[in-house]
């Protein structure tokens, strides 16, 4: 063998917990060691110049590796090894994984046809099949960058091509357990993961880094090998408990300290910190998930408790109070200490990166560290509609309430969702069961029509003529966007002009007001616009009209005015002379000479004013 990996896979606690082997011992060998604090995996590499037996190995694991901690818990730790580097074992496949790094890139097939060529304790390798979360957990220890062994077909139906098993198709979670005919399937898909094959379009998974799978048509840096039941018990592990003096975990918390304890619960009745047992005692992250207040830890694999939000102590009344907390909502199956029921959060905003690793609508944004939802992240609202698993609320897309149901029992028993013959998920009805046209209408491709919400299936409808034959149906015909048969929204539901041109209430519908009725406008929108203008111009511009003409009639009688003065051949240009309004009783005569004899100078022949053209008078002059 090349190596071993050791692992702690459970009660781990990252940084402070650490696994070693001594430097005197692998100097002795020629090995070498490397230990990632932060997932509690150790590597010892044999090296590649001596054969290695796996005897030798094992009896160094059993006297030279130790265990210690700086951590202040006693909980149990699971540690368990498996021979070779980048290895673990799949407990429920009875298989081990080894992910094999490559320098240079590789196509899936050069993949496969290498992994077949390997062999481990007797068996030829396959492609990976990671179809459990403890698999693709120990798989994030080793940050990969490889092909595991998954494909899609046509339909985007995603199957392991060692043993055919589909687990998952369009429609279904990308991320954690779901319940597929009876059967708990898995998927670990990355935000907006995976493509939507087209046309010819081929894809297969890849394991990144960060333990998310992504689809991948081309190439990859490695490989994820799987080989099943190998010929002889090629890993074990045992379990370690520290040993010291250690301080009663949690009892001496206040409450904002105990919230931040993964391993302790606040006792509201009896106001103190206590160790918890409620969410620690759950082994999986599927029975962890169906307990309120709880969350599981991938980095530990433990089930954590969650800390306190605002939606965590509320009643059943408060919670269901959408206008005081509108990011609540009462999930009745929720298991808890006394009981069911509990409020829980419905946005992934304020999530640790741990708690927020555990929720499957919600994923890390590494860049910025913050818990972001994981789909339904369409900005159209038809687009959203669309997909059954989001819904349209407010302003934005948002997963529907449906898509978390993790059994047939809760789907079925809630009256807006049904389980899908096609995905076998929990998905949003078409038109949601309910009294309020308005609420029904929200939805492009509903319209509530004789006290019922109904979705009358316009866009299957093609031509003008099958469209309008449906009184519930209304055809646009637009150059840009193409013609189209849409729902008729905009009816008599929408009584009053506010509720037809208002997109919160009219849901975005191209309506108009018109002769008291709320119709259908003509002109189609481009999705959700909204309109910024607050009143149209009035449609009665007789005064604009009359105006206008008034200033036509004076620009023509000032334009003839200065014709007629162009024509007797005055200067526009001379300046103006001294003026008087006439007055039948001045002696305009005598005035003028003395007003010529003040401003004109003598000469030979009299007074004379140079400033005076006689044969061009100025318009004043007249």
């Amino acid at each position: 063998v090349d190596g071993v990996t050791v692992m702690i896979t459970q009660g781990f606690r990252r940084n402070q917990d650490r696994l070693d082997v001594s430097s005197t011992f692998l100097a002795t060998q020629g090995w070498t060691r490397t230990y990632d604090a932060t997932t509690g995996t150790l590597f010892v590499a044999t090296g590649s110049t001596t054969s290695v037996t796996a005897q030798t190995v094992y009896a160094m694991l059993r006297d030279q590796v130790t265990f210690t901690t700086n951590s202040k818990s006693d909980t149990q730790r699971e540690v368990v090894f498996a021979y070779g580097l980048n290895t673990f074992k799949s407990a429920a496949a009875n298989s081990y994984m080894t992910y094999v790094p490559s320098q240079t890139p590789m196509s899936f097939a050069d993949a496969k046809s290498a992994c077949e060529g390997r062999s481990y304790f007797g068996v030829n390798g396959r492609m990976a099949a990671v179809a459990t979360e403890a698999d693709a957990l120990n798989l994030a220890r080793f940050k990969p960058n490889g092909w595991i062994g998954a494909t899609a077909d046509s339909s985007n139906a995603w199957t392991w091509i060692a043993t055919g098993a589909r687990f998952w198709q369009l429609g279904m979670g990308s991320f954690g357990p779901v319940e597929n005919n009876g059967v708990t399937v898995y998927a670990n898909w990355a935000a907006s993961q995976p493509l939507i094959a087209k046309g010819t379009d081929r894809f297969w998974a890849v394991a990144t880094p960060t333990g998310m799978w992504r689809s991948e048509a081309k190439q990859s840096m490695g490989y994820v090998c799987e080989f099943v039941a190998p010929q002889a018990v090629a890993g074990m592990g045992r379990a370690v408990r520290p040993e010291g003096c250690f301080q009663r975990p949690c009892l001496s918390l206040t409450r904002i300290q105990c919230a931040s304890q993964s391993n302790c619960r606040w006792f509201a009745a009896e106001e103190r910190c206590g160790l918890d047992s409620f969410c620690s005692s759950q082994t999986t992250a599927s029975t962890c998930g169906k307990r309120a207040g709880c969350y599981w830890n991938y980095d530990t694999a433990m089930c954590a408790t969650a800390a306190p939000d605002t939606c965590s102590d509320l009643t059943a009344t408060r919670c269901n109070n959408t206008a005081e907390f509108p990011t609540c909502k009462w999930d009745s199956y929720l298991l808890t200490p006394t009981g069911t029921g509990a409020c829980v959060k419905t946005d992934c905003v304020g999530y640790s990166v741990a708690e927020c690793q555990s929720r499957p609508q919600c994923y890390v944004d590494a860049a910025q560290q913050q818990c972001l939802g994981r789909v339904c992240g369409f900005v159209d609202r038809v687009k959203c509609f669309k997909d059954r698993d989001c819904e349209w609320v407010g302003s934005s897309c948002q997963i529907a309430a449906c898509a978390r149901h993790t059994s047939v029992l809760d789907c079925n028993n809630d009256p807006a969702c049904q389980m899908s013959n096609i995905t076998a998920t929990c998905e949003r009805k078409a038109c949601r069961p309910t009294t309020n046209a308005t609420l029904c209408q929200q939805n492009p491709e509903c319209v509530f029509t004789n006290g019922v919400c109904q979705a009358p299936g316009c866009a299957t409808l093609s031509g003008a003529t099958q469209c309008n034959a449906n009184p519930e149906c209304f055809y646009y015909q637009n150059n840009d966007a193409g013609d189209q048969c849409v729902t008729r929204r905009c009816n008599a539901n929408l009584a009053t002009k506010d509720a037809c041109t208002n997109p919160t209430q009219n849901g975005a519908a191209n309506c108009r007001w018109v002769d008291g009725g709320c119709q259908m406008n003509p002109a189609p929108g481009q999705g959700d616009v909204i309109n910024n203008c607050e009143k149209e111009i009035a449609p009665n511009l007789w005064w604009l009209w009359a105006l206008c003409v008034v200033i036509l009639l004076l620009i023509v009688a000032i334009v003839y005015r200065l014709y007629l003065a162009y024509a007797k051949g005055l200067s526009f240009f001379e300046p103006l002379k001294n003026t008087r309004s006439f007055s039948p009783h001045m002696n305009y005569k005598d005035l003028a000479f003395e007003e010529a004899k003040n401003t004109a100078e003598e000469t030979n022949v009299g007074y004379e004013n140079p400033r005076v053209d006689d044969n061009k008078p100025s318009i004043n002059d007249l």
